[in-house]
């Protein structure tokens, strides 16, 4: 019997190996242009969660990133939390800096691009109530990170060396994102100090690798920290990738996909 079961579960891992996922042919761009009816947008979630993120373009010829919101909080607006990573000389334009992307790859579960001001890269992959960016800085010059409030209320604060978090309200709703860095924060610098809803937050010229990884919630900063330490308590990229993979593959695979062309899987 147990010589039966073995047999068994090696003949099931054998047919699971050469099993076709689905994921590949998930293509969130599609249904980003929108002629009479707002567009979708092309989010990096998890299924059924209640992080969602996306590259913040004006439309869908836009060729530059204004911000990357921390979540998208309704199905196609309310955006809270702005993060764009910039490298280079701070000038009062620094605080309306918008990226020209390339090679930008994006899927349910990663996302990546390139920036053609700087050569900087930007990776994302997501948690269902967290989110991860690595930044891989090219050129030896200042970095920083801009956070800001997409709102008319909210503030951002730098709580020690390593850690932002913040509030923001729309439509009488608050939500809360804390957030962590791997490298000290050198120097902050509000775009206007009584308010401080848009900060730059100086990483220094040494680190070309910067990771920063955030929670968020609806209840108060001190649950959005539990959020991001319960699903990413490490600083490891690539297994936040590997697992954000696994969710989307075990859902997607309950999908049974007979014939048609790997195009028209990809637009089904």
């Amino acid at each position: 019997m147990f010589r039966y079961l073995f047999l068994s579960s090696l003949f099931f891992l054998f047919l699971k190996g050469f099993s076709q996922s689905n994921l590949p042919y998930v293509d969130p761009s599609i249904g980003g242009v929108g002629i009479i009816l707002e567009p979708t947008r092309p989010t990096v979630h998890l299924p059924n969660s209640m992080l969602r993120f996306f590259p913040q373009r004006r439309d869908h010829l836009d060729d530059q990133i204004g911000n990357f919101p921390l979540t998208l909080t309704s199905h196609r607006r309310h955006l809270a939390f702005a993060f764009l990573p910039l490298s280079g000389e701070k000038n009062p334009e620094t605080w309306n800096t918008r990226l020209t992307y390339f090679q930008e790859k994006l899927s349910p579960y990663y996302y990546t691009t390139s920036f053609e001001e700087s050569g900087d890269l930007l990776e994302f992959s997501p948690q269902s109530r967290s989110g991860y960016f690595k930044v891989h800085f090219k050129n030896n010059m200042d970095h920083y990170l801009r956070f800001g409030i997409f709102n008319d209320k909210g503030e951002i604060w730098v709580s020690n060396s390593r850690n932002v978090s913040g509030f923001e309200e729309f439509e009488g709703i608050k939500i809360f994102f804390y957030g962590e860095t791997d490298t000290d924060i050198v120097s902050k610098e509000y775009r206007n100090s009584s308010d401080k809803m848009w900060l730059l937050a100086g990483v220094g010229k040494q680190n070309k690798k910067v990771s920063f990884k955030y929670g968020i919630s609806f209840i108060s900063i001190e649950q959005a920290k539990k959020n991001l330490l319960k699903e990413i308590p490490e600083w490891d990229f690539e297994k936040v990738k590997k697992n954000a993979y696994a969710v989307w593959d075990k859902t997607l695979s309950q999908i049974q996909v007979k014939g048609g062309s790997d195009a028209q899987k990809r637009v089904f």
